[in-house]
């Protein structure tokens, strides 16, 4: 697993703000015959690669999206994590490349 940060600030002193966090991980495997893979955000495990064939299978990729929604007091500063997650590695399967992005929407009303 690996985690990745993005800190928000809310710039209004009186007021909470609202923040929508968008994260995406991209993600290329090499699946050797007979093996799996598993690709996900936090605890939830989005794309699962399987591969039943006789040769290997190169840059098989996968991109996922998550969004949320986040309160941060007025004033305050909030610590967004993105936990990356690569599971069901079976077979020899290996992760060739993981490109990620954390952004939020922050909105103070």
């Amino acid at each position: 697993m690996s985690t990745q940060k993005l800190a928000m600030a809310n710039p209004d002193a009186c007021r909470p703000a609202l923040a929508w966090v968008v994260a995406s991980i991209d993600v290329d495997f090499t699946l050797p015959a007979n093996s799996s893979a598993v690709a996900g955000i936090g605890n939830d495990d989005m794309q699962a690669f399987a591969n039943r064939g006789s040769t290997t299978a190169t840059a098989v990729h996968t991109q996922v999206t998550k969004t949320w929604r986040r309160s941060i007091p007025a004033g305050g500063t909030l610590t967004e994590p993105l936990e990356i997650t690569m599971g069901r590695g079976t077979g020899g399967a290996t992760y060739t490349r993981i490109q990620w992005s954390l952004q939020a929407l922050i909105i103070s009303a």
